[in-house]
């Protein structure tokens, strides 16, 4: 049984992607103008705009479906996420304290913070929300 998840939109995506990647290469060959360079800015913003979209389109399939390990794996890996970020900066602290108060001098496994971060706003989508903003200028450019 396969799975099956009609993106609409991708070949667009891939075709300005193409597009977009061209005018990269002549950008870093030779001198770029001004009006160039922002033009290349706003489609940069455009396709990553598209993608975003693109993935909201297949989480929405996949949260949509009634397989278990379809719909189940996104959150059971921001679970985990949460389960690790909570240990790493509550839970370990604790646990150290009281161990110590008791009398224990050993030591507890560290989880490395960053790549649960990484991972939970990969999947969040949190990674280029304040590009978006401020390019749609919600934010303060500082």
């Amino acid at each position: 049984m396969g799975i099956g998840i009609d993106i609409k939109g991708a070949g667009e995506i891939l075709k300005g992607a193409g597009s977009f990647a061209k005018d990269i290469r002549s950008a870093i060959t030779g001198e770029i103008s001004p009006e160039k360079k922002a033009e290349l800015e706003a489609k940069a913003l455009e396709l990553e705009a598209q993608a975003m979209q693109a993935q909201a389109e297949i989480n929405k399939v996949e949260a949509a479906s009634t397989n278990w390990f379809i719909a189940g794996a996104r959150p059971a890996i921001m679970w985990i996420c949460a389960a690790g970020l909570f240990y790493g900066t509550i839970g370990k602290p604790f646990i150290e304290f009281v161990a110590r108060v008791f009398g224990y001098q050993g030591t507890f496994p560290e989880i490395d913070q960053a790549t649960l971060q990484t991972t939970m706003f990969g999947m969040l989508g949190l990674g280029t929300m304040r590009t978006y903003e401020k390019a749609k200028g919600v934010t303060n450019n500082h």
